[in-house]
């Protein structure tokens, strides 16, 4: 999880907290803030868990114990308690390692658990064990989380679980994934993030990386006798981004869950469009518009598309609500009813038009690929979805 940095971060605290403050009363402050944070600590350990991830070749007889069976470790990820029935709750990056998963629980029982689905659109993945050994965590409302509330981590760090750190919402992105101040370290996703109430708030997702050419890359060695020099050729490496990570928000979380666990990814409704946050100062200066979305792609016979709308459109108004950007007209999507008729204002050409869509259901994709919340189906870009990259530079903060 953290590490100098956070050293760092406490002393400049205790630098602050002196200028502020006489030092007894600092001392005590600090103490006291001590005291808080390990208490979160001890009742948030108990929700996460790890994850050993194994490979066992398929079509092998699987009667005898899982240790019996020839499979292999790939991984270790974190995950956390989700319910009293023995939900487990994990990033699909840690399941997409292998198809054998043993959870172990903070008290040091083990246990395999069974997938029962992925949703890769959220990234949340669901397994399912006997009744866990501790009580479920309550959820808050992650919409109420703002930049400058601080949250705790606690999952799986180099092996070490549970593992606990302290960061701070920074800010969102366009999916309304959570930017947090924290230095992950290998086995943290999927683990819980809480706050300080000790309420869900979150999922650890990934660390940051930022996209390298090597061929700007020069690297020389200098010598008494010769200099030497070696030219990289023209590849790309990512190298970590410090401090900062993205967690899943508890509202996604609790949504994507509960559609794996019911056997529907998603209720809501479906229009089957992609769409794309736009480039105000352009719309402005060529549309003379400041709200809107690009319309990227639409899927044939979908109900947007029969309802007239095509690539290259703007879609200005969903229903009665100005669209500012994609992530509110997926939450509107996902948020209406199935069959309903809904208006549609679009610009094309310049020209703008009212179109009229009946709206139909959202995907049900189980455990393979997840819904496309109401975008497109699943096989129109799970491709897309499973092989994408985390760029710090992909996520435009707000």
């Amino acid at each position: 999880m953290p590490g100098n940095s956070w050293t760092d971060r406490l002393i400049v605290l205790c630098i602050f907290l002196g200028l502020l403050i006489p030092a007894d009363a600092a001392g005590q402050r600090l103490k006291s803030l001590e005291n808080e944070y390990a208490s979160i600590y001890q009742s948030a350990r108990h929700y996460a868990v790890t994850i050993s991830v194994s490979s066992v070749p398929t079509g092998r007889n699987t009667y005898f114990p899982p240790s019996r069976r020839g499979g292999y470790e790939t991984a270790i990820g974190s995950g956390f308690i989700y319910d009293s029935l023995g939900h487990i709750v994990t990033s699909s990056s840690v399941t997409e390692q292998g198809n054998l998963f043993k959870i172990t629980f903070a008290d040091g029982t083990s246990r395999y658990a069974d997938l029962l689905g992925v949703d890769l659109e959220n990234d949340v993945a669901v397994l399912k064990v006997g009744q866990p050994p501790y009580a479920a965590p309550r959820f808050a409302d992650s919409d109420k989380l703002v930049p400058g509330h601080w949250v705790g981590l606690v999952g799986n760090s180099f092996g070490i679980f549970p593992s606990f750190a302290y960061g701070i919402a920074a800010g969102r992105n366009n999916n309304d994934d959570i930017l947090v101040t924290a230095d992950l370290s290998p086995g943290c996703a999927g683990g819980v993030v809480v706050n300080s109430d000790v309420k869900v708030v979150g999922m650890i997702a990934y660390k940051l990386t930022e996209p390298v050419s090597l061929g700007d890359l020069n690297f020389s060695d200098r010598t008494e006798l010769k200099e030497k020099s070696l030219l990289l050729m023209d590849s790309e490496i990512e190298f970590p981004v410090g401090g900062y990570s993205l967690m899943i928000p508890s509202n996604k979380i609790v949504q994507a869950a509960q559609g794996i666990i019911t056997g529907r990814v998603n209720h809501g409704a479906f229009l089957g469009i992609i769409p794309e946050d736009l480039d105000i100062k352009w719309a402005k200066r060529v549309f003379n518009i400041n709200y809107g979305v690009y319309i990227t792609e639409v899927q044939e016979n979908s109900p947007a598309y029969r309802a007239g709308i095509r690539e290259g459109d703007i879609l200005l108004r969903f229903g009665w609500h100005r669209i500012l950007n994609s992530e509110q007209l997926r939450k509107l999507i996902l948020n209406s009813k199935p069959e309903s008729t809904i208006e549609i204002k679009i610009l094309r050409a310049g020209k703008t038009r009212m179109l009229t869509a009946k709206l139909g259901y959202a995907y049900q994709a189980g455990g393979e690929a997840g819904l496309r919340s109401g975008y497109v189906a699943p096989s129109k870009r799970q491709a897309d979805t499973s092989s994408k990259s985390h760029h710090s530079g992909e996520d435009t903060i707000r």
